[in-house]
């Protein structure tokens, strides 16, 4: 049996020849998911380059330091821990969390259309 179980894209991020896409990995371990970011560099049909970044924290194990507290980014989705966030927002009485600053930045100019149901 594999390790991952599937993957949730939750948002892809085009700019020109760059692509960045914030997923999870749903896994056969008691970790469960982790997230995931990644960038692509297309040039013509083709991946040029990739870098994919995601914590390794959760599998420290036994005896490794409990999981930290996390919220979801309203922007891309990716979880954030609420001790050492990016970045934070207030909106309508309630305390957002970002990943990065750009994320913040892009909830402070339509917070709404961060915050509304998927479709």
């Amino acid at each position: 049996m594999g390790l991952m179980r599937g993957a949730e894209t939750h948002k892809v991020l085009v700019d020109g020849p760059d692509v960045g896409v914030f997923h999870d990995l749903r896994l056969d371990h008691p970790v469960g998911a982790i997230a995931v970011a990644s960038w692509y560099r297309v040039e013509g049909d083709r991946i040029a380059a990739i870098r994919t970044v995601f914590d390794t924290a959760p599998f420290a194990g036994e005896g490794g330091a409990p999981p930290a507290e996390t919220a979801v980014d309203p922007v891309c989705g990716m979880a954030v821990p609420t001790a050492a966030p990016a970045a934070i927002r207030s909106h309508a009485g309630t305390t957002y969390y970002f990943c990065n600053p750009s994320c913040a930045a892009a909830f402070e100019r339509e917070p709404e259309r961060h915050l509304a149901p998927s479709r």
